[in-house]
């Protein structure tokens, strides 16, 4: 674990006899009133004394106490030896799963607020899972969806993957939700903080080829490097103007906020100034450009001032400052979303200008925003085409709080539309993870019957695992939820350029890439396949061979597609040096 290093052997030796038989045996987030955590032991024994944390990112980056469950001495394991920790659920939204009779279930508590959503378990991210003993961290909260009141403690002191403060006595068991795959965290997302491979359950990833239809990229604002400093979410005072992340325009055009509240500044528990309405908050991969990660987003609350209730930014907006010359027309296009849709921002409406002073509305407000991230556009056509100086504002109205707030995110200036096709990766939810009988933790959702294996407080179903050539692994040219297909060849084929087809799942786009060489096709034409000049050795030459023959078929279409293309440049390059043999 990346925290050995920190909390010494010495504590991991202090865990107590009595509880060296008790483990994380299952967990389900992302599914609302659904989740659940099952936890096994010995049938009648207490798990007081333990906490189970979840930890995430939070105000303190990666590393920060998300959810918390202290367990009281009345917390004993049922007569089947399982506990369920489960989301209460409601009336309208009742725990819809069956819970085994033999085993304790455990409805948590829901926050002060008493809103249940409060008490959710954040889906979109890599977790930690820790049952620990003795724990003294000083979280006050019991349960908690981030960014709901008071926020964690940061464990994680400089986001680099290990943890600087340890604040238990033992760690009991520990398990990650992986959201993506590797070794590390893609840049924008947060770590996971054990690193022993049978307690890695994931990761929760899916993924499509789309025909996506974009503008030119002008300017774009992905709001992953919003620097905030320590101590809250507030932006830096020196944060403004903001220059756009890539684009032709870049660094020229500028994001900055106006109106309203959004002047106020305060001083920060760490001692930066920082502005009080305009925080930033988990962002979205909705019109991501350069594959970036779901990283932040730029929010605005709706502050205190017009209402008794709060609302003092509305009328307040986000601008955009750029330039026209030498363009032609150009389209608006951003990822929104609202903490609540009864007390937040209700309307966005677009604007644009040449002089900064006179707005003239385009189109209708946007309305209609949910608590969930959606795309929106607005084409304003070629009304700044040639200004020197051209100007669109979001203009935000209808809040009632102050609190409440509404969160932008991948904010993109386009100009000419191209079309292409595109492999979209995106978050499997919801996440479904058993232990195995074996030790290691698996996907519960392996067969085309939704949760099928969830089996809340009685013990996991079997779930096979599989490796190129396996009977059961699956058909090459049919998508199946493991990773692998039966036919080795083609397998080892498609794996060598798309190693998600064996490390995740064999999906839609590993059986298109498997076209051609299921049930030997390709896979048989000789023991190195990728030599195309004969010579016993793929190298520079065989390289310029499929590269003359490029877009064609024949000996240098490599997986068999009927097109030499990217995906058998990569097979060649994969067989680079002397044939084997």
């Amino acid at each position: 674990m990346r925290l050995i290093a920190t909390m010494g052997t010495a504590a991991l030796l202090m865990t107590a006899t009595s509880m060296a038989q008790v483990s994380i045996t299952e967990v389900r987030t992302g599914s609302n009133n659904n989740e659940y955590i099952e936890l096994k032991g010995t049938p009648g024994a207490s798990l007081g004394g333990l906490t189970l944390l979840i930890i995430g990112d939070g105000v303190g980056g990666s590393g920060t106490v998300e959810w918390r469950y202290p367990f009281a001495k009345s917390d004993v394991f049922g007569s089947n030896g399982y506990l369920v920790l489960r989301n209460p659920g409601d009336a309208t939204n009742p725990f819809a799963l069956t819970v085994d009779a033999g085993a304790t279930d455990r409805p948590w508590p829901v926050p002060a607020s008493g809103l249940l959503a409060d008490s959710q378990i954040e889906a979109d991210d890599n977790q930690t899972y820790l049952l620990v003993s003795g724990y003294s961290g000083t979280d006050t909260f019991v349960t908690r969806a981030p960014q709901s009141g008071g926020q964690g403690q940061d464990l994680d002191t400089n986001n680099d993957g290990t943890l600087d403060v340890t604040p238990w006595t033992a760690i009991v068991d520990s398990m990650v939700v992986k959201k993506s795959n590797g070794s590390a965290p893609p840049a924008g997302e947060d770590w996971w903080y054990e690193t022993n491979a049978a307690k890695l359950c994931g990761p929760f990833q899916s993924r499509s080829v789309q025909t996506v239809t974009t503008g030119g990229v002008l300017a774009y604002w992905n709001q992953n490097s919003n620097a905030l400093p320590g101590g809250g979410n507030g932006f830096l005072s020196t944060a403004f103007p903001q220059a756009a992340t890539s684009g032709s325009l870049t660094p020229t055009a500028t994001l900055q906020p106006g109106g309203g509240l959004t002047g106020d500044t305060a001083v920060n528990t760490g001692g930066d100034l920082v502005y009080t309405w305009i925080e930033s908050f988990g962002g979205s991969t909705l019109g991501v450009q350069n594959n970036d990660a779901s990283g932040g987003s730029i929010c605005l609350e709706g502050g205190t001032g017009a209402t008794a209730a709060g609302g003092g930014n509305n009328g307040a907006h986000f601008q955009i400052n750029f330039s026209m010359t030498g363009q032609a027309g150009v389209r608006l296009k951003w990822a929104t979303r609202v903490s609540g849709t009864t007390t937040a921002f209700t309307s966005q409406q677009v604007s644009y200008s040449t002089d900064g002073t006179t707005f003239t509305n385009i189109g209708e407000p946007v309305t209609g925003v949910t608590s969930s991230f959606s795309l929106k556009e607005i084409d304003l056509g070629n009304v700044l085409d040639g200004a020197a100086n051209a100007f669109i504002r979001i203009t935000f109205s209808g809040a009632t709080t102050s609190t409440s707030n509404v969160r932008l995110d991948n904010i993109q200036l386009l100009s000419q539309e191209t079309t292409s096709q595109v492999v979209v990766t995106s978050y499997g939810a919801p996440v479904h993870g058993l232990k195995l009988a074996t030790g290691g933790w698996a996907i519960g959702n392996v067969t085309p019957a939704a949760d099928s294996f969830d089996t809340p407080g009685k013990d996991n179903a079997v779930i096979p695992t599989f490796a190129c050539g396996d009977a059961g692994a699956g058909d090459c040219a049919v998508a199946h939820s493991n990773g692998g297909c039966s036919d080795q060849c083609c397998c080892e084929s498609v794996c060598a350029t798309d190693p998600f087809c064996c490390e995740v799942r064999w999906d839609a786009i590993c059986a298109t890439a498997a076209a051609g060489c299921v049930g030997g096709g390709n896979c048989g034409g000789g023991e190195c396949p990728a030599d195309l000049n004969g010579d016993t050795s793929v190298d520079g030459q065989d390289l310029g061979v499929l590269l003359g023959n490029w877009g064609a078929g024949g000996a240098t279409d490599l997986n068999g597609d009927g097109s030499v293309d990217g995906q058998d440049l990569g097979i060649l390059l994969g067989a680079w040096g002397p044939c084997a043999g």
